[in-house]
């Protein structure tokens, strides 16, 4: 039984001490640390060399540490740091609302200790075309007012043009009261109808002009409170440019259009970019991709939409992106340009937009990592650290290095590490196992044969 638990030992720890067979890969490279900052986890971002070689899901790249120990990461794409503004409502209570001899109105709100400083004020309206001003006051006992805002315009000019602004800024501390003056409460407007009568008595061609006048009151649906704050999010992915070289353009007259061929390292786009050098133009594009590099390939269609710019004096209108849905990785792509019976676009560059990925670890700050990639029967790792890592928004981590591209080394060490692999290990293990229970049975079965015989005797 001892030599029993031992085994089972044995292979316990062949599964837990997992390692990497260098032969399953076609790739190696080098990580190096890049900055010194004091961190349980390292980072570092793929490369052309790493997105050109592997699949698609990017699966088939693996960590080594020493003696081709087994190192697990989380890999995600990188995301941007982005500086919002944030507004939200503060509620401010009404406890005062009146009209002046000065025709204006003046409203009163009280403010709890713990709601937010105010730093704008909308004033919420159903009416169109006016001006008005405003004044906000600040003050702790409703006898000392200290003013935010002093004539502050706000406006409608939606007879004319559509332009409306509602908000007045606030600059000021905290205080327990507000008070809101809105100047010209009631506009005395002028009907835009006239009558015009002729006289025709004794003084013929004399002409009169009569016209309306209305009395318009400002109707105020809500004078609203709203604090304003920066929030720093960092859930966009990081737009990075990639180049793609152009191979081959041509332009079929027949068909009239023009077909442009581009490669690619196999990076994950999401956005195509066009440099023309036409002025004037709109034209239809359609974006295609394939993993095959024939010339009788078989092309998936990615994205079809409208490039344009129109340059008229002061006037100008451009678009030369097409957005692709998802994160697209080929080697080749191919834009098709319908000219129709326009002269051919002079295209003098394509860009790609995507993302780039990360990988996180929990780095040994004592031994050099080793990154191998490019692996052909690789299943899919399941590694705890991601499931950890990835509830984790923004991770902080020393950014490590990677070196040059080098094939894996097929012999020396590498081949020997294979007979110490934890399948290897655990096959070994069996058939030892097996073996001893085999030698077990074999001994006990003689013993009870030999007792037999002797008690017939």
């Amino acid at each position: 039984m001892k030599i029993l638990t031992a085994i089972i030992l044995l292979c316990a720890c062949a599964v837990c001490q997992s390692s990497v067979n260098p032969n399953d890969f076609r790739y190696r490279k080098e990580l190096a640390v890049l900055d010194s900052l004091q961190s349980d986890i390292g980072v570092f971002r793929l490369d052309n060399d790493i997105y050109r070689t592997t699949k698609d899901d990017l699966t088939d790249i693996r960590l080594a540490g020493r003696d081709y120990r087994e190192v697990p990461y989380l890999i995600r794409l990188a995301t941007r740091t982005d500086t919002v503004t944030v507004r939200y409502p503060i509620g401010l209570k009404t406890i005062e609302f009146k009209e002046v001899p000065d025709n204006s109105i003046t409203i009163i709100l009280s403010r709890k200790e713990t709601d937010s400083i105010p730093d704008e004020l909308e004033i919420r309206t159903p009416n169109v075309n006016f001006e008005k001003s405003i004044s906000v006051y600040g003050s702790d006992d409703r006898a000392a007012w200290q003013a935010l805002a002093v004539s502050h315009p706000i406006f409608d000019y939606s007879r004319y043009i559509d332009v409306r602004n509602t908000t007045v800024a606030l600059k000021g501390t905290a205080f327990s009261y507000y008070k809101v003056v809105i100047g010209n409460a009631t506009e005395v407007k002028r009907s835009p109808f006239s009558q015009i009568v002729t006289e025709a008595g004794t003084r013929p061609g004399v002409r009169y002009e009569s016209f309306l006048q209305n009395s318009e009151p400002f109707r105020i649906e809500q004078a609203a409170f709203f604090g304003v704050k920066s929030e720093v999010r960092s859930a966009n992915p990081l737009q990075v440019a990639y180049p793609l070289p152009v191979t081959s353009s041509a332009s079929d007259t027949v068909k009239k259009e023009t077909l442009i061929y581009c490669r690619s390292d196999r990076q994950p786009i999401n956005e195509i970019c066009l440099a023309i050098a036409s002025r004037i133009f709109r034209r239809q594009v359609l974006v295609e991709g394939t993993d095959d590099t024939s010339k009788t390939a078989d092309w998936t269609k990615l994205a079809t939409g409208i490039v344009q710019r129109l340059t008229i004096g002061a006037f100008h209108r451009e678009n030369l992106s097409l957005p692709i849905n998802g994160w697209q990785r080929y080697p080749r792509y191919r834009l098709r340009i319908a000219n129709e019976d326009n002269p051919p676009l002079e295209v003098t560059g394509v860009t790609a937009l995507g993302g780039i990925h990360q990988i996180y670890f929990f780095r040994n700050r004592a031994e050099t990592l080793m990154v191998y990639y490019g692996g052909e029967d690789v299943k899919p790792p399941r590694y705890d650290v991601a499931a950890m890592l990835a509830d984790i928004p923004r991770v902080e981590g020393a950014q490590w290095r990677l070196g040059a591209q080098m094939p894996t080394d097929k012999k020396g060490p590498t081949r020997y590490g294979m007979w110490l692999s934890p399948k290897n290990i655990l096959i070994f293990s069996l058939v030892v196992m097996v073996g001893v229970l085999a030698l077990v049975l074999f001994l006990t079965v003689k013993k009870v044969e030999q007792s037999a015989e002797q008690k017939n005797e």
